[in-house]
């Protein structure tokens, strides 16, 4: 499965977020770009509209959306794409996110931004300091 939006790209297989019992479900929250593709067409998402087993409903940048389907209600956040599948007489709810926060089962990248940068932030403070020497030849101006 593929998701592309600008110059973002995510390229992987998808566990089922959540698993319920078929039937219909329905768009529940649109925000920005939203595209619901089924039945070979592909429209812009309106809440209240439903969406069937072969679905897939995709988001934009600054997009935001939410199914529910059964006892499954699913929030899918900006650049992603959420697909349902049939598994037997389940339907499959599997979500594949570009955001870090939505994709299940790891750190993320937005943790290891924030780690980095707070380690370059503190030896950038240390060398603009004088790096830790007592001689104040380089004073910093307020």
């Amino acid at each position: 499965m593929a998701l592309g939006y600008g110059s973002v790209s995510v390229a992987q297989e998808a566990s089922c977020s959540c698993l319920t019992k078929r039937g219909p479900g329905v768009i529940t929250l649109a925000n920005g770009q939203v595209l619901v593709t089924q039945n070979a067409r592909t429209t812009p998402a309106v809440p209240g509209n439903s969406v069937l087993p072969g679905a897939r409903i995709a988001t934009g940048a600054n997009s935001s959306a939410g199914v529910r389907i059964g006892r499954c209600e699913i929030s899918i956040p900006p650049v992603s794409e959420l697909t349902i599948t049939q598994r037997g007489p389940q339907l499959c709810l599997a979500l594949l996110s570009a955001e870090p926060a939505a994709v299940a089962g790891g750190i993320g990248v937005a943790p290891a931004v924030i780690l980095g940068t707070v380690a370059i932030g503190g030896i950038v403070a240390v060398a603009v300091a004088g790096g830790g020497n007592d001689n104040n030849n380089n004073p910093v101006s307020p």
